[in-house]
């Protein structure tokens, strides 16, 4: 019953708006790092449409949103028709079970122009989700599906408006997780699917590691995660902390000390991933 209860207020705090996130960012980095607040990064808009975005200081951007597709493929003879695979199913179809492959493809694109006092940046941001999972059906009595694995991968493509003759940066962030368990049960046991990723220009690299919820607070008080949840991200570069965002709270914590140039990058990665959240 405990454990219930605990996965019940878990996946309550991730849905509902009153739940306050804390995302576990190392205290010594507060005083060096500005906060900037993000707004209007929420809400989806019709392809084509476009929103200025509002930062506290230093960063403008516009906004554009794109499609957002979402496919169901089923696969009745996995391995090919007169494959082992495909014969036990056709025999089982026999008595009424029906088992099929499915991948469920969701992909999603926008784009946004992010600038400061002296650079500016055009984003050009793909989002490609799958979901693979086998689809059972006994006669009209049951119903259900297993999810198997998830792939997720996010790419951005940074060029600079400025200097046209500037190397592209491209940012990779992503994961491909088996759920051999089912996906539920895989998260209850092993923690929600990691993502990690990497900007690079090719010259320069900064890389891109999860920042989970320390903890959440309600009216009701403070209560502990169920499992790890991601929060946000930090980047890395040289093995230093150059900046972070904060998903939850939809702000970005820029290091005083890096150069301007590698802080538009992070505040445009940034942008990126709350956007893709939105």
């Amino acid at each position: 019953m405990r454990f219930l209860t605990i996965l019940v207020v878990s996946l309550f705090a991730l849905s509902c708006t009153s739940v306050k996130m804390s995302v576990d960012v190392p205290v010594s980095l507060n005083d060096q790092y500005g906060l900037i607040k993000v707004s209007r990064v929420k809400g989806k808009l019709l392809p084509g449409a476009s929103r200025s975005l509002s930062f506290e200081r230093n960063f403008k951007a516009v906004f554009r949103d794109g499609w957002n597709v979402s496919s169901d493929i089923f696969d009745k003879t996995p391995g090919g028709f007169f494959s082992e695979e495909s014969f036990k199913r056709s025999f089982l179809l026999n008595f009424g079970i029906g088992i099929n492959d499915v991948v469920s493809k969701t992909t999603d694109k926008f784009n946004f122009i992010i600038e400061d006092s002296s650079q500016a940046f055009v984003a050009v941001c793909h989002q490609l989700y799958l979901g693979k999972s086998k689809h059972y059906k006994i006669s009209d009595i049951l119903e259900y599906s297993k999810g198997e694995r998830q792939v997720s991968k996010f790419s951005v493509m940074l060029n600079s408006k400025v200097d046209t003759s500037a190397k592209p940066w491209l940012m990779q962030l992503g994961y491909d997780r088996e759920t051999p368990k089912g996906i539920i049960a895989t998260t209850l046991s092993e923690g929600m699917a990691v993502d990690e990723g990497v900007i690079t220009n090719l010259t320069d690299t900064i890389q891109i590691k999860p920042l989970f919820i320390k903890k959440a607070t309600s009216s009701k008080g403070s209560f502990d995660m169920l499992f790890p949840v991601i929060g946000g991200y930090e980047f890395i570069m040289r093995e230093k902390v150059i900046g972070w965002v904060d998903m939850y709270a939809t702000s970005i914590g820029l290091s005083n000390s890096s150069a301007k140039s590698h802080q538009l990058i992070v505040a445009a990665a940034s942008t990126a991933i709350l956007l893709r959240n939105r």
